[in-house]
């Protein structure tokens, strides 16, 4: 894995990469009362601006995202997680690189429902799967 040697080679060991994840996610309208409720439906950080917007009564201004509240908890969704293990030298950008992308449509829980992506080496790189998705 070049300049960080210390990357698991997560394709072989996606397991191990999952049980590291830790979903969390709490978010409670304002002015509402009760107790908070679990839910799984699967969201993202990347649902919280246009939740936020929802919630304010105002325009959705970025495109990216759907209110965490009319997520269906039936509904699969596609959610992508990043591995990385930092090293003081592997900063480019203000991130840790080389690092790892998955993809994960289905329950987080289920191992089945997690899909390797590649290696990425800048934030700014393109995946492997949108590169093909282009051509």
């Amino acid at each position: 894995y070049g300049e960080n040697p210390k990357l698991l080679k997560s394709h072989e060991n996606i397991k191990v990469i999952a049980n590291l994840a830790m979903p969390l996610l709490v978010i409670k309208p304002p002015k509402s009362v009760g107790d908070l409720k679990i839910s799984n439906a699967q969201v993202a950080l990347s649902d919280l601006p246009a939740t936020l917007t929802s919630m304010m009564g105002t325009k959705k201004v970025i495109n990216k995202g759907r209110s965490v509240f009319s997520v269906d908890p039936g509904e699969i969704r596609s959610r992508k997680f990043y591995h990385y293990l930092p090293c003081s030298d592997c900063t480019k950008d203000g991130y840790f690189v080389p690092f790892e992308e998955f993809d994960i449509r289905g329950s987080l829980f289920d191992i089945a429902s997690w899909n390797y992506v590649g290696l990425k080496r800048s934030a700014k790189e393109e995946s492997p799967q949108s590169k093909s998705k282009e051509q």
